[in-house]
């Protein structure tokens, strides 16, 4: 699924609210809001097989700096974000 650019401009207003810096950690230069939401499952790692099909999903909104690379996540539904 994509973010609409308003969620998006949302996503940059919230952590902007939450004096969180629009920075790279590695670099320190600025990150982009990328338009896919990302989900990230979680899973029982003491089992021996892998099965996703019935974990819970966590959606997250990536952020990337153009310069390094690095991405990081955030919780869309810590945010506020609807992105249904």
């Amino acid at each position: 699924m994509k973010l609409t650019q308003e969620q998006r401009d949302k996503i940059v207003q919230t952590l902007l609210s939450k004096n969180q810096f629009m920075s790279c950690p590695m670099c320190k230069e600025s990150l982009t809001v990328l338009t896919d939401v990302y989900t990230i499952p979680a899973f029982d790692i003491s089992n021996s097989t892998l099965n996703l099909s019935n974990s819970p999903m966590t959606p997250c909104a990536g952020l990337m700096c153009q310069n390094c690379g690095n991405i990081v996540f955030f919780n869309l539904h810590v945010l506020g974000i609807d992105y249904k």
